[in-house]
This record gives structure tokens, C-alpha cells and sequence, in this order.
């Protein structure tokens, strides 16, 4: 069977992938109006031109009954009988002869399905004519931009089709779908012709209420306006909270879900949190999740919904509609989903772009015995942190704005540090840092607002600016903490973390090889990843040979730059004072 999965929400009176961390985005939206939609045409009939509803929870192609009607006067043939389930049990529908099937995104590019066999149907679809499901995408890049709610000419989610890989910006996280092709089984005939149909995506989604967890694959479908569990994953979850095997009680709502096969009253009750696991460990979660109760099909644990995706765009594009103060913008910029492999493999991926003021509003927590991996995505600031496992910034930098002391983050680096070969088992680490040979490290910066600044780093690089210069020399002698024993910090040149500036920390400067170069983080990738390491490692130089010649300061022939620098810096500053 086609499984068809379209819920509109109609309110009425009564009433193992190792778990890297987790963002917390706060609570979701309730329910959303807004879904993508598709402009559709069939064969050759100008005159039919129709939004039909882009339907990722749609095995097939489905028309309603007033398309039906057109389609049919218009010429469309049908030749046998299909009987479909929906949310509210078994319809039966039409199957068409083969047509071309025509339609486009938001750009009015028309693409072609050939000889595909649609279904009519006797069914209202709520504001649609019809469902597009899973047919149209298989096989290409379907993006969602979800910003574009904001653009008062049209107010809707821009749709586009495309066989290239999803656009890499932002902030982005990866979730994995795993396609389920389920049976065709409503033929009225054995040998009827079947319609088109398309296996259904499926994403990985943990389900938080009190301290009970169920993590399962739940059907992605941006035809749902809300999230569904099914009553077997309620119960095992807890929500049946005076056990009488009833879920009425503790319903905070009832709704009416119209759909395939006609329209049925269920029991809306609250988790408190439903997390997506991306391909990075880490949990992206959002608080307060309405949960529509209902039996869709044995293999349906949950529904995600366009609820939790679209989650914060519908009013903010309302209030600026409105002229007032819009608050915060949606979760999601841009929600595209990679099927381009799709039917050879049954696998795909939802691609999430992050929005930027989301991020820095967010909450970061790792667990103990969790990872959290940054990789190679842009500088983020986020709103706090809390680090009970291992926070690997790879070659990205990370900001937090409350919470964090000095002594808390050098102990997290410190930890991950382990010595120095950056494989600690908690703490903060660096991949890239680790694939250096002790050439790279995290760098941090007290801002002095009371946020703080971390991230890969070589040693020397004071600001954090992604190079080593006379600027960090300037601000290594300006600090004036070198041989004094005092307290130092990363800026004022303790690049080993052991509190104090002196010898080794130069000697860790020198042995990265990047003073003068200009930025070190072009070629990040390519030396960690080759294996290559910078002309002089920090166990080429005599520590003791050269302490003992040169007890402030060393010259060496190679790389001789740096501490050449040292002294013109030096004797600058000494010229300075005996001025003044």
C-alpha cells in the first residue's frame, strides 16, 4: 500500500550512533500552518495548473476530488480501482493511464515525471488540490527554505528541485534517513496496474518525558502540521500517568486529524522534549512537544512534524507582517533533503542550516562518556555550556557568553590536552590539534565581558586570529609575564598550560613553524590530514643546550624568525622607555 500520511489539524470546542551532546533550542512551535507546496500540472492540459502539497509522508501521487473532477472532464483516463490508508483508515481511489506528470518549485522550472500513473480520488485535501509525495524527490535535492516565510510578497516556504548536493552554509547538522518502502496491497485485482509510489523516509528521534527516553525512527513528513506517537510508544513512554490504560485522561487537547480516508478525533498530550540525532553525536532538542496520539501503521513509532522544522518562522514572519517586533526568527534557515542516492542505497539525509541567532541563543550540554565534535563548521557563539564529556572543536572556534570561568576551561583543556597527544577522555580536545604531532593546541580568550573564546590554535596566536605575528610578540612583552613566575593566560603567552610563560612556551611557538606565514588555517586540513607535520617539531630543539646559551631569550638558525622578532620587539620597547 502507498501510505499516505496527511494530517491538517482542526481545533474544535471540545477541547547507536555514541551520543556526541546536545544543543537545547528551547520549545517548539504547537503546530504550524505553513507546509511546502508544489505547483503541478498533468499531460498537456494548460488550463490545470494546481498547488498540490509536497508530501515527504506520501508513498504516491493523489488528487482530490475537485482536481479530479477537472482532470477527468479534461480527458484524464482511469483504468483500475486502488485502495489507499491514510490516518483515518482505507479510501478507495482511482488509478490513472500513464501521463507525464508535470510540476515546479518556487522558480517555476518545470521538471517531468514520464509515464506515471496518479490516482483521483473523491477526498478534500484541506487548502490543496492535492499531495505530491515522495515520487517528485526521489533522486534529486529537495530544499526548503524556510526564511523565506519572511518575504511579505509571499509568505510561504520556498520549494526548489535540484541534482546537485545541498548548499554548504551556516551552521549545519546532518540527520540520517533510512527509506522504508512499505507493500502495495490495495489492489482490487491481481492484476491491475499499480500507481506510482516511492519508499517513505525515516529519521532518528529520541522521545524525553520525566526520565524515561524512547529513541526510534520516526516517519519525516512535512505533510504533518503536528508530531504524532503512536499509542504503544506513548504507554511505553509514560504518559499514561494513573495507569488505567487510557490516554483520554491525560490529554491536554482533543484535535480533529482529516486525512486518507476521512477525518478522526484524537488525544493530544505533551512530552517534555524530542531530540534529532545527526550524523555529528550531536542531539539537536527542543522543549515541550505536543504529541498527537494515533495508529497509523505498526512500523509508524512517531511522526515528525513540520511543527518541530518550521518551529519559530510563522509568527516571526506574522509580526513583521504586522509592523512589530518580530522576536526571534525560526530555528531552521534551510531544511534541504538529499535523495540523489536514495533509491540504490534506501538511505538519505536531511541537511539542517541552523539559524545564526538560534545558535547564540542556544544551550550546549555534553553528558559524561558523550562526545561532541565541531569539525569544520564556522565560529559560533552560544549562550552557555555545560561539559561533563569531551568537546572536540576540531578546527572550529566556539564562544560562550555566561557560566564558563578561567580555571573551569583551562581544567577542561587541560584534560583534553592529556599531556599533550589531545586524546583525553573528557575536557575540551581538538582532532585537528591532535593530528599536528604538538604543533596545534586550543587556544582561549578571556573576552572580559564575562564570555570566554576557544578554539583550535597555534601556539603563539594570542588573538586567536588564525596567524602568528609581531602583534602576538607585542602582546607577549606587553604582558610582561614572561620569566616572572606569575599567573599567566593563554594571550599573555602560556601556550603549555602550565600557568607561567618562559622557554618552553617559545619553543612551542617555534616548533609550529607558521610565525610570518600569514594564516595557518588554510592549510589546517591538508597537513592534518596528510600526515604531514611543519619542518621543526618541538622534539628537534635542545631545550636545555639553548636554555643554558641564551637564558632570555635564543636564536636559532631555523626557523630563527620568531625569536629574531623577539629582540627587535624587545629592544623597541627598551628604546621606548629610556624615551620616556
Amino acid at each position: 500500500m502507498p501510505l499516505i500520511v496527511f494530517l491538517f489539524v482542526v481545533f474544535f470546542a471540545a477541547g547507536e550512533v555514541r551520543a556526541g551532546g546536545m544543543i537545547d533550542f528551547g520549545a517548539a512551535d504547537q503546530f504550524t500552518l505553513s507546509q511546502p507546496i508544489v505547483q503541478t500540472q498533468v499531460g498537456s492540459y494548460e488550463t490545470f495548473l494546481n498547488e498540490y502539497l509536497l508530501d515527504t509522508g506520501a508513498s504516491g501521487i493523489l488528487v482530490g476530488a475537485a482536481a479530479s473532477q477537472e482532470l477527468t472532464s479534461a480527458g484524464l483516463q482511469t483504468v483500475a480501482t486502488y485502495y489507499d490508508y491514510g490516518v483515518a483508515g482505507t479510501q478507495a481511489t482511482q488509478v490513472s493511464a500513464p501521463y507525464d506528470f508535470y510540476f515546479a518549485g518556487a522558480d517555476g522550472v518545470p521538471l517531468t515525471l514520464p509515464n506515471t500513473r496518479i490516482q483521483t480520488s473523491t477526498g478534500d485535501f484541506a487548502f490543496y488540490a492535492g499531495i505530491a509525495g515522495m515520487p517528485l524527490m526521489m533522486n534529486r535535492t529537495v530544499g526548503l527554505d524556510l526564511a523565506a516565510q519572511t518575504n511579505m510578497e509571499a509568505l510561504r516556504i520556498g520549494v526548489s528541485f535540484s541534482s546537485a548536493a545541498p548548499p554548504p552554509t551556516g551552521v549545519q547538522y546532518s540527520v540520517p534517513l533510512s527509506m522504508y518502502e512499505f507493500p502495495m496491497t490495495g489492489q482490487e485485482h491481481p492484476a491491475d496496474p499499480l500507481p506510482v509510489y516511492a519508499p517513505l523516509p525515516f529519521a532518528p528521534v529520541k522521545a524525553h518525558f520525566g526520565s524515561t527516553t524512547k529513541t526510534g525512527s520516526w516517519l519525516l513528513d512535512t505533510g504533518a502540521q503536528q508530531c504524532i506517537l503512536s499509542s504503544a510508544t506513548a504507554f511505553e513512554l509514560g504518559l499514561d500517568a494513573n495507569g488505567n490504560g487510557d490516554l483520554d485522561d491525560e490529554a491536554i487537547d482533543f484535535q480533529t486529524v482529516a486525512g486518507v480516508g476521512g477525518s478522526v478525533v484524537i488525544p493530544v498530550l505533551q512530552i517534555d522534549a524530542l531530540s534529532l540525532q545527526t550524523t555529528a553525536g550531536v542531539d539537536l532538542t527542543l522543549r515541550d512537544i505536543p504529541v498527537g496520539i494515533i495508529d497509523i501503521d505498526p512500523s509508524i513509532s512517531g511522526v515528525l512534524g513540520m511543527n518541530i522544522l518550521n518551529t519559530g518562522w510563522e509568527i516571526h514572519a506574522l509580526n513583521l507582517f504586522l509592523g512589530i517586533d518580530p522576536g526571534p526568527p525560526g530555528l531552521f534557515d534551510r531544511v534541504d533533503l538529499d535523495f540523489r542516492g536514495a533509491a540504490a542505497t534506501m538511505q538519505g539525509e536531511m541537511r539542517l542550516t541552523v539559524n545564526a541567532q538560534r545558535v547564540e541563543a542556544s544551550a550546549w550540554e555534553v553528558a559524561a562518556g558523550s562526545t561532541l565534535s565541531l569539525g569544520s563548521q564556522p565560529a559560533a557563539t552560544v549562550n552557555s555550556l555545560a561539559n561533563e564529556g569531551l568537546l572536540d572543536v576540531g578546527s572550529s572556534k566556539l564562544s560562550v557568553a555566561t557560566g564558563l570561568t578561567a580555571v573551569a576551561l583551562v581544567d577542561w583543556i587541560v584534560a583534553g590536552r592529556n599531556g599533550g597527544t589531545w586524546d583525553g577522555a573528557a575536557g575540551v580536545t581538538s582532532a585537528e590539534a591532535a593530528a599536528a604531532d604538538g604543533t596545534r593546541a586550543v587556544g582561549w580568550l578571556d573576552n572580559g565581558d564575562g564570555s570566554f573564546t576557544f578554539g583550535f590554535a597555534a601556539q603563539g596566536d594570542t588573538n586567536l586570529d588564525g596567524q602568528v605575528g609581531l602583534d602576538d610578540l607585542m602582546n607577549i612583552l606587553a604582558a610582561g609575564k614572561y620569566g616572572s613566575g606569575t599567573g599567566a593566560t593563554w594571550a599573555e603567552g602560556d601556550f603549555n598550560y602550565d600557568g607561567v610563560v618562559d622557554l618552553t612556551d617559545l619553543i612551542d611557538v617555534l616548533a609550529t613553524g607558521v610565525y610570518g606565514q600569514g594564516s595557518y588555517l588554510a592549510t589546517t586540513n591538508s597537513v592534518a590530514g596528510s600526515g604531514l607535520a611543519p619542518t621543526v617539531s618541538r622534539n628537534d630543539i635542545d631545550l636545555n643546550g639553548l636554555a643554558a646559551a641564551f637564558p632570555m631569550f635564543v636564536v636559532v638558525p631555523e626557523p630563527a624568525a620568531w625569536l629574531v622578532a623577539i629582540q627587535a620587539a624587545t629592544t623597541v620597547l627598551l628604546v621606548r622607555r629610556r624615551r620616556v
